[in-house]
């Protein structure tokens, strides 16, 4: 009740995925964080541009939660 607009994610996740660049990283502003583990924002764009915000501080950000349903569909 709370959706509209409903349609299965496309066929073809696997192969984009297969195109994504995974990186390790450390966070300049909070490098006592460690090593992290992602994506860069602006190459998940071209792929999956529904994964990708853009923050009030003008930088792109990834929805990690939201890869999930795409890895879904990429392993069927």
């Amino acid at each position: 009740r709370l959706k509209s607009n409903i349609q299965d994610l496309a066929s073809g996740a696997l192969d984009a995925i297969l195109q994504l660049r995974t990186i390790t990283y450390t966070l300049d502003r909070a490098p006592e964080q460690g090593t992290k583990i992602g994506f860069v924002a602006q190459d998940l764009e071209q792929y999956f541009p529904e994964l990708v915000g853009t923050r009030s501080d003008g930088y792109l950000a990834v929805n990690y939660a939201q890869m999930t349903p795409v890895l879904v569909q990429a392993i069927r």
